[in-house]
Parts: C-alpha cells; structure tokens; sequence
C-alpha cells in the first residue's frame, strides 16, 4: 500500500494543478469577450505562439493540427515541460534609450511592419546607455536588425542590434538582441555545433534577459557575428566579412521592377561588409574588403576558378551540412557570409542563421533548389569532393554514431532547460525527423550526388576588362547635375584600377520583366501592356562625377545600360551583366556618383559607385 501512495499522490498535485490551470485558463477565455469560436482560436494562436508552440517542428510537415481543441491540450499539458527548467539564471542586459529615441523606434516598427512582408528597415542610428551598474552606463547606438517580418511579428521581442561607441562590454563590440524562435530556439544551437566540429567558423550564441528603460522583456537570444572580438574568439586574425548585398526595397514591393522588392540576381548584386564603419577607418581592412569584393566578382564574371577564390574544403563542407540538414536557406546568395582570411588569401563561409525549422526531410537534392550559386560552386571537383565526403560522414553518424546524438542532445537540454522558462510550450528536436534524410543520403550514389538541375551550365567568360576596350568619358564645364540619392538602385557600379586608368563599370539590376514582352496572363502589363511602366528596356545614365585628393570634376555620357532579368523570368543561371564600361586617367579617388534616371519618376538620381581591387590569378 505505501508503494501505491507514493505513486498516487505525486498525481494528485499534478492533477490539481491541472484544475487550478483550467479555472484561470476559462477566465482568461471569458475576459476576452470573444464573440465566436474563431475569436478565442485567434487568441489561442496567438498565445500559443508567444509561449513558443510550433517551435522547433518543421514548417508544412503535416505533424501538427492547429485546433482550438490542440491549443487547449498543450496548454494544458504544458506544467510536464516546465519540470526540466533550471534555476540557473541567465544574464542580465539593462539597455535605456531616451523617450523620443524610444517614439522612433516604436514608429519604423509599425512602419515596418506595415508592408506586411519583409523589407528593409531605415538606420536610424539611435543613441541610448547599456547601463552595466548603478554608477557605470556605456554610450550605445540601437537599431533594428534584419529584413525578415518575424524579427518584427512578436511585440516586445523587435530584433534591435546593438554596437557600442568606444569601449567594450564583455568583450563584445557589437551584438544583436532577438526572439529566440527568429533563431528556431535550440535548433541553431545545434546547426552551430555541428559546424564548429567540421571547422567552419560560427555565430557566437547565447541566452540573456533584456531590460528595456526598467520593463522586464524576457529572454532574448544574443548574436554576435563578424567582429574583430568574435573572429579572434574564433582563432581567426582580424579582417573583413562580406555578402552580397540583396535588400528588399519598401518602395518597389508590387512593382514591374520586382514584386518581392528584391531586385537583384547573385550576378547583378553588388557586395557590401559586416561593420563597415569600422572597416574604413583601418587601412589594412579596406584593402582586404577591396580584394575580397574583386575575388568574387572575378569568380562570377568567370575570370577565375571557384579554387583560386574560395577554401574549397571549407566550403565543400559547409554546403554538405546543409544538405544533410535539409537547410536550404543557408544556400540562398544573399544569406552567405565569406570571412577574407588574410592567411590563406582566399574566402571561407560563416555558419549563420540556418532557419532549420524550413528543413528538408526528403531526398531531393536541396542544392539544386536555389537561385544556381550553389550549384555554380558544385561544378568545381575539390568542392565538390569535400561536399560528398560530408554528406556521407555527417549522415552516418547522425545514423549510427550513439554519442554523436548524445552530444547534440546535451546541447539541446541545455538550452531547452533555459528556454522552457519562458517559453513554455516549447518543444524537443525529433531526431528521429532529422535521421530521415540522412538515411536517404546514405543510400545515395556519388553519381547522384552530381545531379544537377535542368539549369543549361553556363559558359562564363567575360570579356578582358581593359583600357583599351573601355569607353571615355568627357569632361562637362558645368557644374553637375542637381539629384538626390535614390533609395532604391536601378543601377549598380563598382571601379578599379588598372594598368594606366581607373575603369568604372556600371550595369543594372535584375528586373522582373520578360526579354520578349510575353508577359504573364492576368498580369498588370499583360492587360496594361503600353503603359510606359511596361516598356522598359534600358535605363540612361546622364553623367559621372568623380571626386579625387584635389577636386571634384563632372563628366557628361549620353550611354544607357540594358535591363538585366531575375529569376522570374530566367530559370538557367543569371547571365553575367551587359556592363557599360568607362575609363578615366584619374586616380587616388575617393568616391564616384553615377548619374542616371530613375524609371519609376522620370528624375534624376545618382547612385555611388563601389571600389574593389581588380581580382585575375
């Protein structure tokens, strides 16, 4: 009989929490005043989401109902997840912005999150005290961080980031604050523990609680990626990482330039840098910014081999993980990040934001979903032998490896048992999932690894960027022309030096636009096919202004560049760009304005024109 009390009674508590749960549980319900079924299973949703249910489970799997009756379940069954929180604290972030810097803040959140998809947010450049005791705040500057609607969809949870101004806070220069779902909670953890052990360099993660001018904000999980601090964390040498520069643009969302407001392929994309403010106040950063920009360029015009610019093994083992992961967004162009390493000369990924909860868990090749970049790096035999070798080693052991499993699930507990505090409907990995499509790769040949799409290969040689083969520009009297920056680019541009001139190479973005005027039925130029929107074909450029050590001399051009055409209406591999290219015998320069017209507004704008080193091995 004591046997049987001792087990009885620890359900009796259980199930009076339960009765306790379920009365606050309908009075909450009641409180709301809901005037339909669907009323309470919005809020259930919405609670639901708060709480972290749907975490962890991958998107459109068809495992999870999402019913009145299902929220109530978890709800109730919740109190069995919070038995393995720990009472460990986390640590604590005091952050105090001014009452107007706060008003800005809250004011480009709703401007934001207006467009209803993902755009990108003003700088604002916020300036505000990371209070570190009662005696001592440091001086920080806040904005928002990332494109991506989730870093805004969970008020109080806003992504901001956060860079200090002139000294350190725990080693830390600069770091990001984000709900931890926008980072599928411990499932980066794990994606990160996975590339650590193949070498890859990877995000610093980790869990603290933010204080925002004396309000308690939770638990937010802090990122710090590409700084001088975390490179050398990471046993690197201080240099620069770079990306291509893809935004998605408020103003050209719904547009004929681009319905997604991204007008870009990985071709027409320019490349911008992580911290770039610092970058150009240290010499030997700008010159390792310089060459890591040419070094790709190069390999997308097809200059140079993906081994002359590339760590083939590091990248070869960085598209493996994905893949056995199902991780496809880490495979889109704009979503790589590649650290110059001084050392070897060449780039090498960052692990970073794999978004695991989109993961794949069949058999098709993930590398031949994206826009080509990755299949382009396939192409090349030393990639792609440290791809396959991944493939087949990282699937065994999530197959068969006892403690490699056992390794990753103590990550998993770890932050699960901090998560859980707050997030409580929170969720474990199914690794079980996860085995599925290492089981399917295991069974893969080395021949179907080589698969590719149905993309034609593209035969990439760009003809020599030369003096000789360049175009003049005249010198104008005037005074230039009077333009405002535009705040979207129609244009790109990017200049270097060679031989005995500088060439300045302009070409366009990628536009949704078809090259033979077939425009989609149903579509707006389809029905409204003379409407000058509907016509475009090439944009003008009416002149350049180059601004050296001494002077600032205007150029007139009568040249225009021909649209070049996104994914939507090309489905082989981005062409490489129809370059306009000029030459001027002025050297030692420090910026370059194109002057073009916008073809939204008929007005002039200018746009600046990027250095880069000439890249040719």
């Amino acid at each position: 009989m004591k046997f049987k009390k001792t087990l009885i009674k620890p359900w009796r508590k259980f199930t009076g929490f339960i009765a306790v749960f379920i009365f606050i549980f309908f009075a909450w319900i009641i409180n709301l005043s809901p005037k339909s079924v669907s009323d309470i299973n919005v809020q259930l949703s919405l609670l639901a989401m708060e709480k972290g249910y749907q975490g962890v489970i991958r998107m459109n799997s068809g495992e999870r109902t999402y019913s009145p009756t299902d929220y109530i379940k978890k709800l109730i069954l919740s109190p069995q997840n919070l038995s393995e929180a720990t009472f460990e604290p986390l640590p604590k972030i005091y952050l105090e912005l001014p009452f107007e810097e706060e008003s800005i803040l809250r004011n480009e959140i709703n401007s934001s999150l207006s467009f209803k998809v993902s755009n990108e947010r003003n700088k604002l450049n916020l300036e505000g005290q990371l209070r570190v005791n009662s005696e001592k705040a440091i001086n920080v500057t806040v904005n928002l961080k990332g494109n991506g609607i989730d870093h805004l969809l969970y008020k109080d949870k806003e992504s901001i980031r956060i860079e200090f101004e002139d000294q350190n806070y725990n080693d830390f220069s600069e770091f990001s604050l984000q709900h931890p779902l926008v980072r599928d909670f411990q499932l980066e953890p794990i994606y990160m523990a996975i590339a650590n052990d193949y070498g890859i360099i990877t995000t610093h993660l980790e869990l603290v609680k933010l204080n925002l001018n004396g309000k308690n904000k939770g638990i937010f999980l802090l990122e710090e990626v590409g700084t001088k601090e975390h490179l050398e964390r990471q046993g690197k040498l201080n240099s620069v990482v770079i990306r291509f520069s893809a935004p998605r643009n408020p103003e050209l969302i719904g547009s004929t330039i681009s319905a997604s407001g991204r007008s870009e392929t990985y071709r027409t994309a320019r490349f911008d840098s992580l911290n770039t403010s610092k970058i150009r106040l240290n010499k030997d950063l700008y010159e390792y910014e310089k060459k890591a920009k040419g070094m790709l360029r190069s390999y997308l015009n097809g200059s140079t081999q993906a081994s002359e610019i590339f760590d083939t093994q590091l990248i070869g083992r960085y598209l493996g993980i994905a893949e056995v992961l199902g991780g496809l967004h880490p495979l889109i162009f704009q979503n790589f990040l590649f650290y110059y390493n001084p050392e070897t000369q060449l780039l090498e990924p960052i692990a970073y934001d794999a978004s695991l909860h989109q993961r794949f868990n069949h058999s098709n090749l993930i590398t031949n979903l994206t826009e080509g970049f990755v299949e382009e790096l396939l192409y090349d035999e030393d990639i792609f032998t440290s791809y396959s070798e991944t493939v087949y080693d990282l699937s065994y052991k999530i197959l068969n490896d006892v403690n490699y499993i056992a390794k990753l699930k103590y990550i998993e507990d770890s932050w699960y048992q901090q998560l859980i505090k707050e997030f409580w409907l929170l969720e474990k990995i199914n690794f079980q999932d996860i085995q599925k499509r290492s089981k399917s790769l295991q069974e893969k040949s080395l021949d179907s690894l080589k698969s590719r799409s149905s993309r034609k290969q593209l035969d990439k040689n760009l003809k020599s960027s030369s003096c000789n083969a360049a175009t003049d520009i005249e010198e104008s009297n005037s005074e230039g022309l009077k333009a405002k920056k535009n705040k979207f680019n129609l244009i790109n541009s990017e200049f270097f030096y060679k031989d005995e001139c500088t060439i300045i190479r302009v070409w366009s973005t990628a536009f949704d636009f078809p090259k033979d005027d077939k425009f989609p039925e149903s579509s707006f130029c389809y029905i409204n096919k003379n409407l000058r929107q509907c016509q475009y074909k090439d944009i003008k450029i009416k002149g350049v202004e180059i601004v050296d050590m001494n002077k600032s001399t205007f150029f007139i051009t009568s040249n225009s560049v021909d649209i070049e055409y996104s994914a939507m209406y090309n489905f082989g591999f981005p062409e490489i760009p129809n370059y306009l290219t000029l030459k001027t015998p002025i050297k030692n320069i420090k910026e370059i304005k194109i002057f073009y017209v916008d073809l939204l507004t008929d007005e002039i704008v200018f746009t600046h024109s990027e250095e880069i080193n000439y890249f040719n091995n």
